[in-house]
């Protein structure tokens, strides 16, 4: 559809849902909402990886001609510098504003100082960026039946699309709409850019989805159903220098998913999807099953749990791994161990550590080859007296690759703190994870040994 046509049909269904609220006198003009969080963030003292055959890491590139996929060896000795080696704090302010309920505008502004090490004033560890997401949510009554629209535009923390095959775990940016009658949903996904903000050889993304959405199945349990049609763009300067070009694929595809669930404690779901082309089917096709659970057991604990197992032939990724994104300045001389050098022409924000290890990205840069890979993502609470708690969390990535390539990434924190306030903690735990501003993409490294990590996190 033109994109005026499209302007006139949502102008239409605004101003008709717009009588109705003005018709009903308990809407109030408008809402404004003001948040103010941040961390301080700091492991105590750097620890060397283990260089133990059993274990390997995601690919490091000191030079643009060097792409095998484990640290070379004096690296593994040395590991580079990180925000976190220096005590890094963050501060968020967050603004919403609503307009009768319908029109949204979210406006989030970060402020980052990348490590106490580096001074007070070095500009070249000192980093702020905004977040912008404007969003209409409105409905009309048709035959008794709400009929439910949405349109956003601007920045999504963490979307998952569909059931997660390829978007998820990270940031996007781009636009939505959608329309929902009963349980019948249609809707488009505009994904910008994902080539120069994280690994992925793709330049935008579109998708076209149907929806039978919150479907009810029996009396408890309910199910979400999604076909899709994508086009992923190639980026052709990576088709000429990293791809031999192919004429038996295309940028076009389709997805089909599947999500069973009984209220936000328990989801079972899947995801299946074929590239376009005309070579071999199974090479074309890439899939994701999973679970998520949460339960309150006893009075004090609580737990939360997702285990998925993915799969990508290699054709179904072929052409979407970039590797020229840097997290650090590369104009600048490195010192040892890459020290202050922690802001490049991309940055990696700094409460992006706190998110699982597992996205797209690092199953697109195993090049030709099919991958597999099972994870296990599991976070427990136990509540103390006096609002402290023990906490502990378990995020294991096994990755098997074509030609019995493997990778073992089992991170962990295990530890406690003191929540005097809702939202706002004092955490001490030990961890293997470290931050790695040394790949193509937001990811980490994984120490032989646990260090001790401080956060204090306040929300407001």
């Amino acid at each position: 559809m033109p994109p005026i046509l499209q302007a006139m049909c949502f102008t239409a269904i605004f101003l008709l849902s717009f009588q109705e609220i003005l018709a009903d006198s308990t809407n109030s003009l408008y809402k404004l909402d003001i948040n103010l969080s941040g961390a301080l963030l700091y492991y105590d003292g750097v620890v060397a990886p283990t260089a133990a055959s059993s274990i390997n890491y995601s690919s490091f590139s000191p030079g643009r001609n060097d792409l095998k996929r484990k640290y070379p060896h004096e690296f593994t000795k040395n590991p580079q510098d990180s925000p976190f080696n220096h005590g890094a704090l963050y501060f968020k302010a967050a603004i919403s504003a609503s307009f009768f309920d319908i029109l949204k505008a979210n406006a989030d502004l970060f402020a980052e100082h990348r490590g106490m090490s580096y001074g007070v004033n070095n500009y070249d560890n000192i980093a702020v960026f905004p977040r912008f997401l404007m969003s209409l949510d409105t409905s009309i009554t048709l035959s008794d039946e709400r009929l439910q629209v949405h349109a956003s535009a601007g920045h999504y923390y963490y979307p998952r699309l569909y059931e997660g095959l390829t978007i998820y775990n990270m940031e996007t940016q781009g636009s939505a709409l959608s329309l929902q009658y009963g349980h019948f949903k249609i809707g488009y996904r505009k994904t910008g850019d994902l080539f120069t903000s994280i690994g992925l050889g793709i330049n935008d993304g579109d998708d076209i989805m149907l929806s039978l959405v919150d479907f009810p199945l029996t009396a408890t349990l309910k199910a979400d159903v999604q076909y899709g049609a994508y086009r992923n763009s190639t980026v052709p300067i990576l088709q000429r220098i990293h791809y031999a070009p192919r004429a038996d694929i295309t940028d076009y595809g389709q997805t089909a998913s599947l999500g069973i669930y009984t209220d936000s404690t328990f989801r079972l779901y899947g995801q299946f999807g074929l590239r376009g082309g005309n070579s071999d089917f199974l090479a074309r096709t890439a899939f994701v099953a999973g679970m998520d659970y949460s339960a309150q057991l006893f009075k004090n604990l609580t737990f939360t749990s997702k285990t998925e197992f993915r799969r990508y032939n290699y054709l179904f990724n072929y052409g979407y791994y970039n590797y020229d994104v840097d997290y650090r300045n590369p104009q600048v001389r490195q010192s040892p161990g890459n020290w202050g050098n922690t802001i490049g022409p991309q940055i990696y924000p700094l409460y992006a550590f706190e998110r699982p290890f597992s996205q797209w990205a690092v199953f697109t840069e195993y090049v030709n080859k099919s991958v597999s890979a099972f994870t296990l993502n599991f976070d427990a609470k136990y509540q103390l007296p006096f609002d402290f708690f023990l906490k502990g969390g378990v995020d294991f990535n096994y990755i098997i690759a074509q030609d019995n390539e493997t990778a073992l990434y089992p991170f962990y924190a295990i530890g406690g703190g003191w929540e005097p306030f809702n939202n706002t903690s004092f955490n001490l735990f030990l961890s293997n994870k470290g931050m790695n501003l040394d790949k193509q993409y937001p990811t980490f490294v994984i120490f032989e040994k646990p260090f001790l990590n401080v956060a204090i996190k306040w929300n407001l």
